[in-house]
């Protein structure tokens, strides 16, 4: 069996051990002169390799909505068997697993070396442009990049016919590492039809003029995103203002929803921030009254002293004073509501995933193209993504385990 994997990141390289160690013949095509480009990106270089929680409720998109089952064939426990079995000591922090070193290049020097292990044939530097039919095998097709990426060669077939072909290129964010939507080309080559694919897990843009006032300043507090008046979806942590918006894990968790609103046409979009979460307002009234009570003049600036950071103080009291609300109860109401207009995402370019790509109704549950059996994909290529934490690279190893076995010919993983 001659197995063909497109694109040597997390996914990619998990597909590629998984049909190896089931005696398949494997050759990895990747873009880039090195494996695992992106993956080294993730949780800011420490590399948050799965979550203790997960049982696919986290999700989203069709695919997403439908991995429950999937996670219970490959999920954080026999990821972190697989790790552990390859020499990876991990470290649980409340549920998130990283490697003990928190150095994602530890996580990628273990798959390198057990793709090596594994026999498996690397190919770097190597743009795949389409894949073929050729009677009951494939023919890939691939030109060769410089280093820099700058200039191809011309396209030409590999010298083998594979079986079988598994495409993990990755969905469009993080163009930079290689996912710049050349698999996504490579699947409507087949006939699929592509589910719209828009930047998650990214900052968001606002117009309002005094977040330039905070920028680079973080705070914690929940992010509520609200869309024409009704509330979609909220995080808590600590949120990040900057020249442009909006960052920081929270607000990275709700960016998915504001892509998709605008892209549906919604304009009415707001990020509403509780600078005090842990109060509600009849707590916060009482917590600032009494404040109040040893400040000898009215002070707002006293008041809101050691409750939130003194740039966020400037901008509560700036609202506070535009719209004549300098009452303990104006600036409660502020502290509770601080509201910033959203006018888009960040780019491709600065987002951890992407929405959208191949839907749930175009693949077999062991990921394979309904539309040309021998086709397999995994990870960003479809149509699920998760919020921060582990979700979306536990999606990696879980895709890449089930095509990889599935491709070797194993009915069951």
């Amino acid at each position: 069996m001659r197995i063909a994997v497109i694109g040597a990141g997390a996914s990619g390289m998990m597909a590629a051990i998984s049909a190896a160690d089931r005696g398949a013949d494997v050759t990895l095509f990747e873009l880039n002169e090195k494996s695992g480009r992106k993956l080294l990106l993730t949780g800011s270089g420490k590399c948050n390799l799965t979550h203790t929680g997960i049982d696919g409720s986290e999700y989203n998109g069709s695919v997403g909505k439908r991995s429950s089952e999937l996670f219970k064939r490959f999920g954080t426990q026999e990821t972190i068997s697989f790790f552990r079995d390859a020499g990876l000591i991990m470290y649980d922090r409340d549920g998130y697993i990283y490697p003990y070193s928190f150095q994602s290049f530890s996580v990628k020097d273990i798959l390198v070396r057990k793709m090596k292990n594994c026999g498996i044939k690397l190919q770097t530097g190597m743009r795949v442009t389409g894949v073929e039919k050729d009677g009951g095998a494939f023919k890939v097709m691939f030109s060769e990049t410089d280093k820099d990426r700058k200039s191809d060669s011309l396209c030409k077939p590999a010298g083998t016919a594979y079986d079988s072909v598994i495409i993990a290129c990755g969905g469009m964010a993080a163009p930079k590492t290689g996912s710049d939507g050349n698999g996504l080309d490579i699947a409507k080559s087949f006939g699929h039809c592509i589910i719209p694919v828009y930047p998650a897990l990214c900052g968001l843009e606002c117009s309002d003029k005094d977040l330039k006032k905070a920028a680079k300043i973080r705070q914690r507090g929940t992010a509520a995103l609200i869309i024409d008046g009704e509330t979609i979806s909220s995080d808590t942590g600590e949120i990040q203002f900057t020249d442009y918006g909006l960052s920081g894990i929270p607000v990275f968790n709700i960016s998915r929803y504001v892509s998709d609103a605008l892209n549906k046409g919604h304009r009415d979009i707001i990020c509403s921030i509780d600078t005090v979460p842990m109060m509600n307002m009849d707590e916060l009234l009482s917590f600032l009254n009494k404040k109040a009570k040893n400040i000898s003049s009215i002070d707002v600036r006293a008041l809101l002293e050691g409750t939130v950071c003194a740039s966020i103080a400037d901008i509560i009291i700036d609202r506070a004073s535009a719209t004549g609300e300098n009452e303990i109860t104006g600036i409660a109401r502020i502290m509770k509501a601080l509201t910033y207009h959203v006018t888009g995402t960040r780019p491709f370019t600065d987002a951890q995933t992407s929405t959208g790509g191949i839907g749930y109704d175009e693949i077999t549950e062991n990921l394979e193209s309904k539309f040309c059996p021998g086709i397999y994909f995994t990870g960003e290529m479809l149509d699920i993504d998760g919020p921060c934490g582990g979700y979306n690279l536990q999606w990696a190893w879980t895709s890449g385990h089930i095509a990889g076995c599935s491709a070797a010919s194993l009915a069951q993983v």
